[in-house]
């Protein structure tokens, strides 16, 4: 067996090893903008990015967060004082939404972008 063969031999199992390693990471990434409507009515917009919630806006406006928590399944987020959301990932471009606040419980389908 010659060194090219040989070569071949090993390049290309590593390097479909990688190649799956790399999708394996951005599959099932919250990474994005996560749109839907809350309560049916209200449109919202979750935009996810270096494991963490940077933006939340109801009908256009921003809503502040003040902390979050992202796990492979869940996303969690509010303000102390107002509001908490978290979402459960129901597939790779979809997720539930439940979020509580001032009128109590609301529940939104989400859409990644």
């Amino acid at each position: 067996m010659t060194i090219g063969r040989r070569f071949l031999l090993i390049a290309i199992p590593l390097a479909l090893l990688a190649s799956s390693a790399t999708h394996a990471q951005d599959h099932g990434s919250w990474e994005g903008t996560w749109v839907g409507l809350l309560d049916k009515t209200a449109p919202i917009a979750i935009t996810i990015a270096d494991d963490k919630v940077v933006s939340y806006t109801i009908k256009g406006a921003p809503h502040d967060i003040q902390y979050n928590k992202i796990t492979a399944t869940t996303a969690s987020f509010g303000d102390r004082d107002h509001y908490f959301m978290k979402l459960t990932r129901t597939s790779d471009t979809t997720a539930s939404a439940r979020v509580h606040g001032r009128l109590g419980y609301l529940y939104a389908s989400l859409t990644k972008q």
